[in-house]
């Protein structure tokens, strides 16, 4: 999804463009486990391990 719908005009756009989304989609709140975002439910899963 991520590379069909991007131009990239040099290895530092590509760079760029891929840690923007990586945040982005990392830290948005998904529905399945307790609308936590990937890094919540990673962080909330090995502390209680």
């Amino acid at each position: 999804m991520f590379y069909a719908k991007k131009t990239f005009y040099s290895p530092e756009d590509y760079n760029k463009q891929l840690r923007r989304y990586m945040n982005e989609y990392n830290n948005f709140p998904m529905r399945p486990p307790g609308r936590k975002s990937p890094n919540e439910f990673l962080s909330s899963f090995f502390s209680n391990v």
